[in-house]
């Protein structure tokens, strides 16, 4: 049989960007070790891009912005996700815990599939985040902390029916 997925809230229709042209990217946990190198690399590239938001649903940290920086509730977090056009997670490929980065499923990535939005993994190569988002198609990984390759790969996040595609592959995981 069968389990039903402990998230029975159907996903929200793909919203579109091609309203105000924003590409709108959403970060949502906590960040600390593990993931600070990798976020400081996408604040670096949002720089970079024309018409890109981005958000996290985060408690406060030294690293993030304050104004792009809000803590809300489960049914709000859940209303924020199917809002966004991304959904990012990030891990640091330098860090005091490289076994447990590299072997980790963040549980993010749970609530990410269940809102059927496109991923954008910004994760070590070969980690078992970057090898789980190439397989299930759901969406893009960037293994360089590079933020000019993250912002090329963020670009590519921008054809609206890729994002229905990949969100589509995150709803059949």
């Amino acid at each position: 049989g069968v389990l039903p997925h402990c998230n029975a809230q159907q996903p929200a229709p793909a919203r579109t960007g091609e309203s105000s042209g924003e590409l709108k990217l959403l970060y949502a946990g906590n960040v600390y070790q593990a993931h600070e190198d990798a976020v400081r690399a996408l604040l670096a590239a949002i720089p970079l891009l024309d018409k890109t938001q981005l958000e996290f649903l985060s408690r406060p940290h030294p690293l993030l912005p304050e104004e792009q920086t809000r803590w809300v509730d489960r049914a709000s977090a859940r209303a924020a996700l199917a809002d966004a056009d991304v959904l990012v997670v990030a891990l640091s490929g330098n860090t005091p815990y490289p076994r447990e980065v590299q072997g980790c499923f963040p549980s993010k990535m749970v609530d990410y599939l269940a809102a059927g939005k496109p991923v954008l993994a910004i994760v070590p190569p070969n980690s078992f985040v970057d090898r789980f988002v190439r397989a299930a198609g759901c969406g893009v990984v960037v293994t360089s902390q590079s933020p000019a390759d993250i912002a090329r790969v963020i670009n590519l996040l921008r054809d609206e029916s890729a994002r229905r595609d990949m969100g589509a592959a995150a709803r059949q995981v």
